[in-house]
């Protein structure tokens, strides 16, 4: 037996891209691009800190924990996540929708229509208040996730061949266990599961690896 261990490749920025329809990171996806390195190169830094920057947008994460990940003063984050803001601002318009769709109904919904409430998003607490506007676009864009993924196990519980089997989810990945000979049809059958889910305007691609040891695939 083999482990067919898949994940999507960069499902949150993706789902941004598509959902905020900016022109930067849909051309990036479109093309084929690496959006990290698109990101890194748009605000004049590296990969590295492309990643962290659009990662924040989709986690909520503040000045505070993006200066610890790339090694720069709180106050040189603050300018990164300004900076980010006037080079995308499609992305910072949409997270303003969201936060307003959920002031006015007190719940966000995903992409397949999950509800998260979020009563605080109306607090007169500031920081009661600003915790559920960072939840409501994170609920948005990773619960969304969340949804794809569950397709994605739906559809290869029905594709791949009746002697694998899925046996682990965790996140954005999926663990199949598959007999050596039927190795190659797992694959394709699971690549077609994750990559047919047509819910975006930007292509989703499944990274797939093929391991003894689940940690190899790491």
């Amino acid at each position: 037996y083999k482990l067919v261990v898949a994940d999507y490749s960069q499902i949150e920025p993706r789902i941004i891209a598509s959902m905020s329809k900016d022109p930067i990171m849909m051309k990036n996806y479109l093309e084929g691009g690496d959006i990290y390195t698109t990101v890194g190169d748009t605000m004049g830094v590296n990969r590295s800190a492309g990643k962290v920057l659009v990662l924040s947008m989709a986690y909520g994460v503040g000045p505070d924990k993006i200066a610890r990940s790339i090694g720069c003063s709180v106050q040189e984050a603050k300018d990164l996540l300004n900076d980010f803001t006037s080079k995308f601002p499609s992305v910072n318009d949409y997270r303003a929708r969201v936060i307003a769709v959920t002031r006015a109904k007190g719940y966000i919904s995903t992409i397949l229509k999950r509800r998260r409430y979020l009563p605080d998003i109306n607090s007169k607490i500031m920081k009661l208040r600003s915790g559920a506007e960072r939840q409501a676009f994170n609920t948005r864009i990773q619960g969304s996730a969340a949804d794809i993924i569950k397709l994605a196990m739906i559809n290869a519980h029905d594709m791949i061949p009746k002697e694998a089997k899925l046996i682990l989810t965790v996140h954005d990945e999926l663990v199949t266990l598959t007999p050596d000979h039927l190795v190659a049809e797992t694959r394709e059958a699971i690549r077609e599961a994750m990559e047919g889910i047509q819910l975006l305007d930007v292509p989703i691609i499944a990274d797939i690896k093929i391991v003894d040891k689940w940690g190899d695939a790491k």
